[in-house]
């Protein structure tokens, strides 16, 4: 191409760009075609973000609903899930309106609720708070709500998942009459004070013997033995996947924008997408780093890398 510098240039969606996937800083648009120069994306003239992403909104945890809103319409982004605390906070009713109102497309509510196993009182009101998840899904045309299923404590995993299928067990019932999925994220062991499953297999392995689906996702389950075949062989029973990035100088709990980290994130969303997984790709970005450098930025570069990286050809999801 007559430049000094290495380039490639992706004019696909059909897979994703492993081989140089961009890193750190893109510019803030994604394009139809996309030209990688030393490792980044240079944007073309289409402003187009990949029509399988999405934003959760604790990607800008501590902003209000209407801010969320007004952000996504300055980047283009047209589809979202919803963490349901910040809709309660704008009034539910309200809330309804102007989401529809704006025309975004909503794939999942996330209830910011979860079972204490441990005490069976305390189920109901976990059990409501999903129920109520289900209907603000009916009322905004979402597909899915996410559950990390709830903390055991130091139960053995048999036993936890015994009081999971029953505590869940009424949840699900109103999903399938609502034609709601009902999904449940694995999380690592540092996150059991909200969930008991810690593996995708152990989550496939349950959400098929109680009809439910499963979210994977990037931040979670990377270092799980054999992932990408777990994520290819899963891929019919995942709602929603999950992406972040992380990065290994410290113990790792806090989110980066994809490719700040060091997770292959390439293999990682390739697996599934190429067993015919169709997204949506969920960004779920938090910590002192999207902090740092502010959610609408943060959220652009995500979106910039991850359109480029689905962008990619169809063989670099061999290997």
């Amino acid at each position: 191409m007559g430049l000094g510098d290495a380039e490639r240039t992706w004019s696909t969606r059909s897979g994703i760009g492993e081989g140089h996937e961009p890193h750190g800083a893109g510019a803030g648009c994604l394009v139809a075609r996309v030209v990688v120069r030393a490792g980044r994306p240079v944007t073309s003239v289409d402003e187009r973000w990949d029509p399988r992403l999405c934003v959760n909104s604790l990607s800008s945890q501590h902003w209000t609903l209407r801010q969320d809103l007004e952000c996504y319409e300055r980047l283009g982004i047209h589809r979202i899930s919803l963490f349901m605390p910040k809709l309660l906070k704008a009034g539910l009713d309200r809330a309804v309106a102007e989401i529809t109102g704006r025309g975004i497309r909503v794939d999942g509510i996330l209830p910011g609720s979860s079972f204490d196993l441990l005490r069976e009182e305390s189920w109901s009101r976990t059990q409501d708070a999903l129920v109520m998840g289900i209907e603000v899904a009916q009322r905004l045309g979402a597909t899915t709500v996410q559950t990390p299923g709830g903390t055991a404590g130091g139960s053995p995993y048999e036993e936890a998942a015994d009081r999971f299928a029953r505590a869940i067990a009424p949840v699900a019932a109103a999903a399938v009459s609502a034609g709601i999925r009902l999904a449940l994220e694995p999380t690592r062991p540092q996150f059991a004070h909200i969930g008991f499953v810690h593996t995708v297999r152990d989550a496939l392995a349950l959400a098929t013997e109680l009809g439910i689906w499963v979210v994977p996702d990037t931040a979670h389950s990377w270092w799980e033995p054999d992932v990408t075949g777990l994520l290819t062989r899963g891929a019919s029973r995942i709602a929603v996947m999950q992406v972040a990035d992380l990065a290994f100088r410290a113990p790792v709990l806090e989110r980066l924008v994809p490719g700040d980290g060091a997770l292959p994130l390439g293999r990682l969303l390739g697996a599934p997408l190429a067993a015919g997984f169709s997204g949506p790709f969920e960004l779920e970005i938090l910590g002192s780093a999207i902090e740092s450098e502010g959610y609408e930025g943060a959220i652009r570069r995500s979106f910039s890398y991850l359109t480029a990286l689905l962008a990619g050809p169809d063989q670099a999801l061999v290997g």
